[in-house]
């Protein structure tokens, strides 16, 4: 008997230990399978985040090569009008790029001495004067005009012994325009040739307040002139230069009006006399059959007057390196566009 329960008891002994294993067992294959289960959505979430972060790069390198092809065009561009400033400027012959400042005495000393010495190169070149006074029905001036010389002013009629109380920028672009009238007065003086010209007018855009006050009859208005000044960041200064002459006079002076001169308006008038000869009213007035509309007039060309309005540019303001410190500051938080502005400013400056 004792035997029996000796065995139940190693049996149930057993079977509480297989239990007990078989339970163990269970916890331990429970909870690596939540940790199996709980790495599985850690690969998922982060299967999510690659996805999306692959997602993100593939439009940051579409952006990127829409950049890379808008800065190939901007670089283009921005050369391209670098090119056309300098064409406009032709800084080799720009007299502002050669002017050097000077003082206010020193300006009105100047132009004492450039308005005698433009005279007797006139005189010296079979150039003659004429005054302005009332037009006539042919838009030249009637009366005699004036010979007298040492009254043409160039433009400058009023400051020939007269100088008034200017600023030293003032001054300045009034000496820069004394500069460009006796270049032009150069065109002039090449144009002639065995005909003589008359130059009946210089007048020229004001340069300041002051000058404005006592301009007087030089006054050139551009109020209602398509200058290039009208766009931004161009300085130019404008003239009117008015002259009789032949049409090969005005053709050779405008020929040599090259960058930074820009012709912005020509006008002719001419006086056409239709007549007659004596010989041939006779021959008519004899034969009947001939008729009026086959009578060819006899015109008697004379001298054309030529006004011209001529805008020289003498400065742009064409900053790169302050168009893209301003763009910089717009985009300073997005690290690509900086990147691209960067890129862009080095492309530009080679």
């Amino acid at each position: 008997m004792k035997g029996v329960n000796k065995l139940y008891f190693l049996i149930g002994s057993a079977l509480f230990l297989l239990f007990i294993s078989l339970l163990t067992l269970k916890y331990i294959s429970q909870s690596g399978f939540d940790e199996l289960l709980t790495k599985l959505d850690d690969l998922k979430e982060e299967d999510l985040e690659l996805q999306y972060k692959l997602i993100h790069a593939k439009r940051i390198e579409e952006d990127l090569k829409i950049s890379t092809n808008e800065l190939a065009g901007a670089t283009r561009l921005i050369k391209e009008t670098q090119n056309l400033v300098d064409e406009i400027l032709n800084l080799s012959e720009n007299l502002y790029s050669k002017y050097q400042s000077k003082s206010v005495s020193a300006v009105n000393g100047e132009l004492n001495r450039l308005l005698p010495a433009l005279r007797q190169r006139c005189e010296a070149s079979n150039i003659s004067f004429k005054r302005a006074s009332v037009d006539s029905s042919f838009g030249f001036e009637s009366g005699s005009g004036s010979n007298n010389e040492d009254a043409f002013g160039f433009g400058f009629a009023s400051y020939d012994g007269f100088w008034p109380n200017f600023t030293k920028q003032e001054a300045n672009l009034l000496g820069l325009q004394g500069a460009i009238i006796k270049e032009m007065v150069e065109f002039l003086v090449n144009a002639t040739e065995e005909n003589p010209i008359t130059l009946v007018s210089v007048k020229r855009q004001t340069v300041g307040a002051t000058d404005q006050k006592h301009i007087m009859g030089d006054l050139l208005v551009t109020k209602e002139l398509p200058l290039l000044s009208s766009a931004q960041n161009i300085s130019s200064l404008c003239f009117e230069i008015s002259f009789l002459g032949q049409t090969d006079h005005a053709r050779t002076f405008v020929n040599q009006l090259r960058f930074p001169y820009s012709l912005r308006k020509f006008s002719v008038s001419r006086e056409i006399s239709d007549e007659r000869s004596d010989a041939n009213d006779g021959l008519f007035s004899s034969n009947q059959q001939e008729s009026d509309q086959d009578i060819l007039p006899i015109i008697n060309d004379i001298e054309s007057k030529f006004v011209l309005i001529i805008e020289y540019i003498y400065r742009v303001d064409y900053n790169v390196e302050n168009i893209f410190r301003d763009t910089m500051q717009i985009f300073s938080k997005n690290s690509l566009e900086k990147k691209i502005l960067e890129e862009f400013k080095e492309s530009s400056s080679l």
